[in-house]
């Protein structure tokens, strides 16, 4: 466990500036709250509800353990779709999609 004063601000701004590269109005509408209430939490004048940290782990795609600093490991999963190439053909009556999947695991 991470003993950090406002880990969870941090890694709300880490998110925020980062991996998502958005501007505080746009991360708050993203995460479906006021952005002065985002501003808070980034700064450390006030600590989500519960709701609000599910809400937020589960819109960015990262654990609660980890927002919190309680797991040094973020979980970030990318998934890209692509046609297979006999999609494009015009005798091809299906729809099949190529998955491909890449787990990013970060350690600090």
């Amino acid at each position: 466990m991470i003993n950090e004063k406002n880990i969870f601000g941090k890694r709300l701004r880490a998110l925020r500036q980062g991996t998502f590269a958005m501007n505080q109005r746009k991360f708050a509408e993203m995460l479906e709250i006021p952005q002065t209430t985002l501003s808070a939490y980034e700064t450390g004048r006030t600590k989500p509800t519960m709701d609000a940290a599910i809400n937020i782990s589960e819109k960015c795609d990262v654990t609660i353990d980890w927002l919190f600093g309680r797991d040094t490991k973020s979980r970030n999963i990318e998934v890209e779709a692509h046609r297979s190439a006999e999609e494009d053909a015009p005798d091809n009556d299906n729809n099949d999609y190529v998955i491909k999947a890449t787990i990013y695991l970060s350690f600090k």
